[in-house]
């Protein structure tokens, strides 16, 4: 599985805003490679960010406005 710049982005926004853990981030990682799904998707899914934060995550990762 490819993790894109703009994942890799998100996921260390998340984690700067104290979202998402390190540990979680591992986990999430792993278990996304496993699952054959994407990282941000395995992330929600799992509960262990909200939707709406992982998309202003993205949009900040990305040097989008969120709105």
């Amino acid at each position: 599985m490819t993790v894109d710049f703009t994942t890799r982005g998100t996921v260390s926004v998340l984690i700067r805003r104290g979202l998402l853990t390190n540990e979680q981030a591992d986990w999430a990682r792993a278990s996304a490679e496993h699952r054959g799904v994407p990282l941000l998707q395995e992330l929600i899914q799992s509960s262990l960010v909200d939707r709406t934060d992982a998309a202003r995550a993205f949009a900040e990762a990305a040097g989008l406005d969120f709105v």
